[in-house]
């Protein structure tokens, strides 16, 4: 459960076929620069800078991942992660670490479609996060 979410909140943890969620997450994610995939997910329970900072944790954690932003306001998390390989379990990591993701496909979302802009130029101030992945 998110450190925002009520006590009463019932959290659900479906079991996932590991090969099934890192195909979505392959499928629902586009091509960045530099031999890299960019996946963006709805985390409709993100609602503070202590969220922001569970969620990072959790992603940095991960094989793969290069870069995470969050933007509290959207509501939104993108992450960047190396495409060869397996995609990283990015629906995995929330859910263990207490949300409930959507990804959201890019290509199909033309709201989202400059998510990854925006993180890079730094439009927006106060939630935006760039990180180097573990050497």
């Amino acid at each position: 459960m998110s450190c925002c979410s009520s006590g009463a909140a019932l959290l659900l943890l479906r079991p996932a076929d590991p090969q099934v969620a890192a195909l979505d997450v392959r499928l629902a994610s586009r091509a960045a620069d530099g031999g890299l995939r960019h996946s963006a997910l709805s985390v409709p329970d993100l609602a503070c800078e202590t969220c922001r900072d569970r969620i990072e944790a959790a992603l940095a954690e991960l094989d793969g991942v290069q870069w995470c932003g969050v933007d509290i306001a959207a509501k939104r998390v993108s992450v960047e992660w190396r495409a060869a390989g397996e995609a990283p379990p990015l629906v995995a990591a929330l859910l263990q670490a207490g949300y409930d993701p959507h990804l959201v496909e890019l290509e199909t979302a033309p709201q989202f479609r400059h998510a990854r802009a925006r993180f890079a130029l730094g439009l927006s101030q106060g939630w935006r996060s760039l990180w180097s992945a573990r050497a």
